[in-house]
């Protein structure tokens, strides 16, 4: 019988416990790598499209010192603001608040800006934040979207709202990449300790005479084997219902459950399986 190769070896065995006990040896360090990177990446898939669909930009939690300043004093103002198919129609220069923390307005001239840490100026074509956090200094440029009605900011919570979304239509590549590389960091994080941690404890199992593993390279496997099978299913749970608690939640409960599966039919003993058929 002529053996299989990788990866048709690995996805061919993550479901049986004798498989991924027997098949301990079959894999390189590279190839071990790459699984684990791969099931990472499948793992960002439901990510991915979460965020693409249903992402939430919050100023208050980015930009809260802009955020302080778009009270009910300044929605008043704001929906009263001639703005229809992205473009503002007014060239009159006018505070809409100012405090101690910076200044809201339309056009505002040199003189209003002067001494301004945080700034949020609406013009004819596009509006600008400006400001500081910590050290960091930052600006955007933004522009106003079709959708965009300033008579939805009853009040200072919906014109943060309403500027969220304004401000994501204009950064939703750089947020959701952002965004992404955080989650896929933690993610990597979390399962690098998950996998490691598991084999180390499997590992320590040689020293015993029950067990036929032989060294962490072959209890690794067996960990990035079970761990395939609740990836899997992590990955179809996002699909259906994304919440990634509840994912990384089937991922290890399913790693949990076929690491326990392949002590009760193996004992991690070769002579209690290896005469069998697969």
């Amino acid at each position: 019988m002529k053996a299989e190769q990788f990866p048709i070896n690995y996805f061919s065995g993550i479901a049986s416990p004798r498989k991924i006990f027997l098949g301990r040896k079959n894999f390189s360090w590279f190839q071990l790598i790459f699984i684990y990177i791969f099931l990472n990446a499948l793992l960002l898939i439901p990510v991915t499209l979460n965020l693409a669909t249903s992402y939430q930009f919050s100023l208050a939690d980015s930009l809260p010192e802009v955020a302080a300043l778009l009270d009910d004093q300044t929605a008043a103002a704001f929906s009263e603001l001639p703005i229809e198919n992205g473009e503002l129609e007014s060239s009159e220069s006018t505070i809409l608040n100012q405090s101690a923390d910076g200044i809201v307005g339309v056009n505002l001239t040199e003189a209003e800006l002067a001494g301004q840490t945080t700034v949020v100026n609406f013009t004819p074509t596009t509006w600008q934040i400006t400001g500081l956090q910590g050290e960091r200094e930052y600006s955007f440029e933004l522009y106003y979207t079709d959708s965009l009605n300033p008579s939805q900011a009853t009040s200072g919570a919906a014109l943060q709202k309403l500027l969220g979304q304004q401000f994501f239509a204009n950064q939703r590549l750089p947020i959701i990449i952002s965004a992404l590389l955080a989650t896929g960091f933690l993610l990597f994080v979390m399962n690098l300790f998950l996998v490691l941690g598991s084999a180390f404890f499997l590992w320590l199992t040689k020293k015993s005479s029950f067990s036929s593993i032989g060294s962490f390279k072959e209890s690794l496997s067996i960990i990035i084997q079970c761990l395939g099978l609740g990836t899997i299913l992590a990955f179809v749970f996002g699909l259906i219902y994304y919440d990634v608690t509840m994912m990384i939640a089937v991922q290890m409960l399913t790693m949990i459950i076929l690491l326990f599966a392949i002590y009760i039919r193996t004992k991690f003993k070769d002579q209690k399986v290896s005469g069998e058929n697969v």
